[in-house]
């Protein structure tokens, strides 16, 4: 989907509330579409309340992008996170990407400035607000995966992911 397309969709919604998760849900799908092009769904597996949106059957949007890391040896996520740089560009939005390793968690963070107030979402005061959510991979080991796969068709995308349900 491309800015003028979303932005459209978005503008297709009344509620602001709905249009705010709408816009950072279909960035949310690309940069899924993004992560299953690269393979990182090889190692890690989509958890939280983003896996059981996009593979479960909540309709609560998530906020973040949660995954449990399944599979060290071809993990790469700086990698990942430049592949879904390079696809939200491709969509005409400039995004901000950073990335952080932890001890436990690396955090990713994805930011498209601008985006809001296009859609008319922005307070006046506030032109620079930004539309972001975080990539959040935990990294400890799992003692019981039993990951799930699915095929995912939302905002105009289609794309394979692994995914682990909550208990």
């Amino acid at each position: 989907m491309m800015r003028e397309e979303l932005l459209a969709t978005a503008a297709a919604v009344a509620s602001p509330e709905e249009r705010f998760c709408l816009l950072k849900e279909c960035i949310q799908v690309a940069v899924l579409r993004s992560l299953h092009e690269s393979g990182a769904f090889g190692s890690i597996a989509l958890s939280g309340s983003a896996a059981l949106r996009f593979a479960g059957s909540s309709s609560d949007y998530a906020t973040d992008l949660e995954f449990i890391l399944l599979d060290k040896k071809h993990y790469k996520p700086e990698q990942w996170l430049f592949a879904a740089k390079r696809k939200l560009r491709f969509m005409c939005l400039d995004p901000r990407i950073a990335f952080a390793r932890k001890l436990s968690t690396h955090t990713g963070w994805i930011k498209i400035p601008g985006i809001l107030a296009e859609a008319g979402l922005a307070r006046a005061e506030a032109e620079t607000e930004t539309l972001g959510f975080r990539i959040v991979i935990d990294i400890t080991p799992l003692e019981r995966t039993d990951c799930r796969a699915k095929l995912v068709e939302a905002a105009g995308e289609c794309f394979a992911v692994r995914w682990i349900a909550a208990e």
